[in-house]
This record gives C-alpha cells, sequence and structure tokens, in this order.
C-alpha cells in the first residue's frame, strides 16, 4: 500500500521516491532562455515544495489514498503560468545509495494517438512495480535524464498539465489529476488503468504479422468491438482477433457504448524477405548517410546485405556494392586507412596486425571480423575467410586474459575494463570457429577453447554487468540493458552451437528473468518487446540528446537469447519474446525501404551537444528526421538464423 508522507511516497515504509514532490513551473512572462539548464535538459524552471512553497505561489496539491494507491490533484489559483507540473524524483535504478534491485526504471510509458490518454509503467527487477495514471487532460511528461554520464541514468519524472508557452500547445491545462498505484505485472497495471479511467484497455498478443494474419487482442474492461484498419471486429470474453490487411503502421482502438478507450498499433508487412529486400533496395537508392561509420554500428548493413544473398541467392548490385567496401576496409599499410573502420594487417600505434585501425573499441574488432566470414559465405573469396580468422586470433591473443575475459584500454576512462559482453563477441568466435572446424580443425578447437573460457568466466561472475560506459561519484555503477542481456546471450550461444551446458542455460535463465524488468511493454508495435535504451541518441536519430529509444537494434540482443533459450528448452514464452523483439525493429521500417533507428516516445528530448543558442522548442516526432540505413541492418543479420531459418 502507498502512503504520502512529508511531501515523499512510500510504499511497506520504504521510500518510493528519492525526494521530496515539487511543483514545476514557469511564468508566461518567463523566458524559458533565460534559466539555466542541466546538461541534459533543453530548458530549466522554477520549482516549489509543496506547502509553504508551493502556496506562496498559489499552488495547492492534495492526496487521497484509494484503493491502496495515490490520487493527486494539482491546481493553481491564478492564470499565470506557462509551464505547470509536479516533480516526481522516483528512486530511479542507479541513485546513490540505493540497491538496484529495488529501484525503479522507466520503462512503459503510453500515449494514445490524440494524446486523450497517458500513463506510465515503472519496474523493478525485485517485481515491486508502479504505474502512473493521467485522469485529466493533459499536454504530456518529461523524463530529466541524469546531468551526469551523458544522462544515462533516469533522474526525475515531470508530470506535465501544460507544457512552456515556447513549445506551442496553448497552455491550456490549469490542473492535473493523476494516479499511482502498485502493480504485479503489466497485464495488473492494465486492470487498474481500465477501472480508473472506466474505459476499455488493448494488449495485443504479438505486434507485427505479415499480411493475412491474425493477431489476437486481450481486452481489459468492458468493450462492444475493436475498429482496426477500417473494419470492426466483435469482442467476445475480452478477447478479439483482427486481420492484417495492409502493410504499415495501423491503430486497434477499442470501444464501449461509443466511448473509444486505449488502443495498441500493429505493424503489417508482406513477408519477411520483401520487407528486407526493400531495406536493402533502399541502400542502393539512397547511399549510405556514413559510408566509413565504424566497423561496429557503421557497417552492421554490410552484414546484412551479405547475409541476404547467402540465403536467397547472388545478387550482382549487393555484390559490387559490398564488395567496394569491402576492399576500403582491407588495408594493407597506411595509406588510406581511416580509424575505426578499416582493417590493418600489419602492426600499428601499439595494435596487433588486423587490429580495428587506431581502435581497441573491441566492439569493432569481433563485428569486424563477423563481416569478412559473411563476405566468404556470400561471395566464396577465401580472402575473406582469412582476414575473419586473422581478426579473431589478433584480438583473442591481444585482448583475452588468463581467465577467460575480454579486456581492452578505453582512453576515454584512462584505464583498462571489462568488455567482455559488449556487442557479445561470443557470437563472432563461435561463428569463425565453426566455419573452420572442416579446413582447419586445430584452430577451430583453438578458438572453440577460448569461447569456452569466457562462457566459464561469465558463469563466474555471475549477477555483475560491467559495460562500456562511464561513472560518477553521484551514482552508483550503472546497471545497463545490453549488458545483462549479452551475458545471456553468450551463455545461450554457446549452449546451442557448441555443446548444452545445463549451468550455462539455467545461469541465462535467471539473467533473463532479472532482464524482463528492461524489456518494454507498452501495446505500441515499435515498443511492445524492445529493450530499454535512452541514451543511443546522443549520436543516432536526429542526435539530439537522451530520450527512450524504443526498438533499438540492441534489442535484438535480447530476443535471439529469447529466440536461443525457445531453442534450447521448448518453451513458447521465450518465442513469443523474441518475435516481439524482432517485431519492434521491423515496424521501424517505413514502406519506400528507409529504416530508422529508435522509435520515439518522448515528448522533449535532452538536447544534450546543442548549444545553448541553438536549442529550438519542439516536440519530437515519432520517427526522427533523419533516417539510418547502417546500423538498422543489424536486425536482418541476426534474423538470419533465427526468424528467417
Amino acid at each position: 500500500m502507498l502512503k504520502y508522507r512529508n511531501n515523499k511516497i512510500y510504499c511497506e515504509a520504504a521510500a518510493v521516491t528519492a525526494e521530496e514532490l515539487s511543483v514545476c513551473y514557469t511564468l508566461k512572462n518567463d523566458d524559458l532562455r533565460s534559466f539555466k539548464r542541466s546538461a541534459c535538459s533543453p530548458y530549466g524552471d522554477r520549482k516549489a515544495l509543496f506547502g509553504k512553497e508551493s502556496a506562496s505561489v498559489g499552488v495547492d496539491l492534495s492526496v487521497s489514498e484509494k484503493e491502496g494507491g495515490l490520487r493527486f490533484c494539482l491546481s493553481c489559483k491564478e492564470d499565470i503560468f506557462s509551464e505547470f507540473g509536479v516533480n516526481i524524483p522516483f528512486d530511479f535504478m542507479g541513485k546513490k545509495g540505493g540497491d538496484w534491485k529495488k529501484q525503479y526504471l522507466f520503462n512503459s510509458p503510453y500515449r494514445s494517438e490524440d494524446n486523450r490518454h497517458i500513463y506510465i509503467y515503472l519496474t523493478t527487477p525485485c517485481g515491486k512495480n508502479l504505474v502512473v495514471v493521467f485522469e485529466s487532460g493533459a499536454d504530456g511528461w518529461k523524463m530529466d535524464y541524469s546531468p551526469y554520464v551523458g544522462g544515462h541514468y533516469f533522474y526525475n519524472l515531470k508530470l506535465l498539465a501544460s507544457f512552456p508557452k515556447e513549445y506551442k500547445t496553448g497552455c491550456n491545462y490549469k490542473e492535473l489529476v493523476f494516479g499511482i498505484y502498485e502493480a504485479e505485472s503489466f497485464q495488473d497495471a492494465l486492470e487498474r488503468i481500465s477501472r480508473v479511467k472506466s474505459l476499455p484497455v488493448v494488449l495485443p498478443h504479438l505486434n507485427a504479422a505479415a499480411i493475412g494474419k491474425k493477431i489476437s487482442l486481450r481486452i481489459f474492461g468492458d468493450c462492444d468491438e475493436i475498429e482496426f484498419c477500417g473494419k470492426t471486429y466483435p469482442v467476445e470474453k475480452n478477447k478479439a482477433e483482427v486481420v492484417i490487411e495492409r502493410e504499415g503502421i495501423w491503430s486497434a482502438i477499442p470501444s464501449a457504448k461509443g466511448n473509444k478507450g486505449l488502443g495498441c498499433t500493429l505493424f503489417g508487412y508482406k513477408d519477411y524477405r520483401t520487407l528486407y529486400k526493400s531495406y536493402l533496395d533502399g541502400i542502393l537508392r539512397d547511399g549510405l548517410l556514413d559510408p566509413f561509420g565504424n566497423l561496429c554500428e557503421g557497417q552492421c548493413w554490410l552484414s546484412a546485405m551479405l547475409r541476404y544473398m547467402t540465403k536467397y541467392g547472388y545478387v550482382s548490385e549487393y555484390a559490387a556494392f559490398a564488395e567496394r567496401a569491402l576492399n576500403r576496409i582491407m588495408r594493407f599499410d597506411e595509406r588510406g586507412a581511416v580509424e575505426r573502420y578499416s582493417v590493418l594487417t600489419v602492426p600499428h600505434a601499439g595494435l596487433p596486425a588486423y587490429n580495428v585501425y587506431k581502435s581497441q573499441r573491441v566492439q569493432e574488432q569481433f563485428f569486424g571480423a563477423g563481416i569478412f566470414l559473411d563476405a566468404f559465405n556470400a561471395l566464396g573469396d577465401k580472402r575473406y575467410l582469412e582476414f575473419a580468422v586473422n581478426m579473431i586470433n589478433s584480438a583473442l591473443s591481444f585482448y583475452q586474459r588468463e581467465d577467460g575475459r575480454i579486456e581492452t584500454f578505453t582512453e576515454w576512462l584512462g584505464k583498462y575494463e571489462d568488455y567482455s559482453i559488449v556487442c557479445c563477441p561470443m557470437i563472432n568466435i563461435v561463428d569463425v570457429a565453426l566455419a573452420l572446424k572442416e579446413s582447419d580443425p586445430e584452430k577451430s578447437k583453438a578458438f572453440l577453447k577460448s569461447a569456452k573460457r569466457l562462457a566459464d568466466y561469465l558463469l563466474r561472475r555471475g549477477l555483475v554487468f560491467p559495460t562500456e560506459g562511464g561513472s560518477s561519484e553521484e551514482a552508483e555503477a550503472e546497471m545497463e540493458d545490453g549488458s545483462i542481456s549479452c551475458t545471456a546471450l553468450a551463455l545461450l550461444y554457446y549452449s546451442a552451437y557448441v555443446e548444452r551446458n545445463e549451468k550455462y542455460i539455467e545461469k541465462a535463465r535467471e539473467i533473463l528473468a532479472l532482464h524482463d524488468a528492461w524489456v518494454v511493454k507498452t501495446p505500441l508495435c515499435c515498443m511492445q518487446g524492445s529493450s530499454l535504451r535512452w541514451w543511443e541518441t546522443n549520436w543516432e536519430g536526429d542526435k539530439d540528446g537522451p530520450a527512450l529509444c524504443m526498438g533499438h537494434v540492441w534489442t535484438i540482443w535480447r530476443a535471439e537469447a529469447d529466440y536461443l533459450m525457445y531453442g534450447l528448452e521448448g518453451e513458447e514464452k521465450y518465442l513469443l519474446q523474441a518475435l516481439r523483439g524482432f517485431n519492434t525493429n521491423l515496424a521501424k521500417i517505413h514502406p519506400n525501404g528507409r529504416s530508422y533507428s529508435i522509435f520515439q516516445i518522448d515528448y522533449i528530448t535532452g538536447k544534450r551537444f546543442v548549444e545553448d543558442s541553438k536549442i529550438s522548442y519542439e516536440l519530437a516526432n515519432e520517427f526522427p528526421a533523419r533516417y539510418d540505413n547502417g546500423l538498422t541492418g543489424y536486425v536482418w543479420s541476426r534474423a538470419f538464423d533465427t526468424i528467417l531459418s
């Protein structure tokens, strides 16, 4: 049961909020640019703690207990405010002095197409979850991302009746009513939302399907029918089925007695191969936005293009485009070498032969080896296999330690870091080893021995998840989505492709259960099954600072882990979760073949690298203005042995 005391929220005597709640506001005659902003927010504002401070500016907050939760009503006496809302500094994961398993993640926000319905589901690894339900009209919410470590932490949640006037929403709402409730699960949260709003709420079984296929829906609350793609579908015993009839993203809206409820979105596609080809054809048509992007994130398109030919046959246009890139990557001396892109066959800058040029970011090394193995499989040129083998050999000799870990020196931190699971190097080690099984069995065994040492190290390491990132005295060590999911993926990959190991599988099961707190539940097709990430937009999309990165390709680490667990153990829940994860990425491919790095649910992004004088105050779109045809290829390279197999 939730309690409100001394401006803080408690649950069973434990603080739900790390600090006191306060009103956040600006005045109508304020200039937003006059406020000092934090490193990861586009603007600063005023605040007043509830009580004497808030009363002095004519603001009142009433709180009442309701069905085990809390109902809040924020109101003002005068129409003087521009921004108007509540700061709720939840005890978000990583806040100093907290237990990360009991701290909150900003997991699953939802807003309807017309913005009339808004809710937020917060998760913890220990399963003590919360749901925030907007009961009154409102402009929305804003996440304040941490001013330290590049916004890698959730810091403070603003629930905003009105955005600042600079965002041109009209500042129409001068009251904010919302509830906060405990929830045992997302389904439990949807039941609560339906009761609070007296409206039906939809949860789809799957978030995407091929044209002609049916998707089943579960409805919470009384519901008469579902409207989808211009048709209505009956509801029986709180269940319905809709048929995917068109390509693209479409809304399924429930209604009860003429009142529309909280719907979902579903993605339709012709078939996997057609969607795959449209993505690749888009690259040929548009060219690459960053042809010399690093050999990890920047060249995922290349593996996707090569693997398409391995699966579906040689395509001369794809082969020519791919071979031009491969020839630029292979460098035999420093002439023409591009930092973090080229692979140099000779030692340089203290690095061994066949290392990525001037890079100790080891994921670029392992991804590069994967690219050359894909090139060999697609094009048959043994030079490419030689590059793949030499790159893995070089990486293991230089970066793998005696205890099995992969370790590298990070220049920006000035120290050696454990990179054993960053972008899951296990995949590339095992793949190259298996490719040599017949032609060079001794080398194959040596690589597989290194893979086993790595897996054993991960098993011993337990629930410790170091990652590529940073640290701050203001926060606890970061618990990052990819570090967790890649640990499970590495153990399962070895078990699936090398040798079944029950200890690895059980440890992976434990890790995946823990990682469920990072799996997004929102019933929007680019979100349901996505992993929870929010700092990639510092460099990707429109590069406009931290914001939730829904449907990011690194979701596929969790999705592939689920798929492998399904193959090893046969449990349908893992297959369902895998399909949802892959679908979040497929739904970001538009009909013209252009793909986007993320789906944006934030109303207001962090603007981390934008100069103060150049900040523009506009609400974010669902997709960035800038498309991405490099990194987004990762979904197809990993689909090769999973959903395409």
